[in-house]
C-alpha cells in the first residue's frame, strides 16, 4: 500500500510541475489561467498531505515542500500584480 501512495504522491507532484510549466510554454497564457492552476496545485498538495498522513513517509514531505515551491513560482505573477 505504501508503494501506491508513493506513486500517487510522485504523480501529483509531476502534474503540479506540468501545470506550472504550461503558462511558460504557452506564451499567450492570460491571468485567467493562473487562478484555476493555483487551485489545482493546492488540491494536489492536499493529496500529498493525505498520502503523508497515511504513510508518514519522508518522501511525501519532500514532495510537499517541492509542491509548495512550485505553487510559489506559479503564483508569483499574481502576487506581483
Amino acid at each position: 500500500m505504501t508503494r501506491t501512495y508513493n506513486i500517487i504522491g510522485i504523480l501529483s507532484c509531476l502534474i503540479s510541475f506540468i501545470i506550472m510549466a504550461l503558462p511558460m510554454i504557452w506564451y499567450a497564457a492570460s491571468a485567467l489561467w493562473f487562478f484555476p492552476g493555483a487551485i489545482m496545485i493546492l488540491l494536489l498538495s492536499l493529496v500529498i498531505v493525505f498520502c503523508y498522513i497515511k504513510t508518514k513517509n519522508q518522501l511525501h514531505l519532500l514532495l510537499l515542500v517541492l509542491n509548495i515551491i512550485i505553487l510559489l513560482f506559479f503564483s508569483l505573477p499574481l502576487l506581483l500584480s
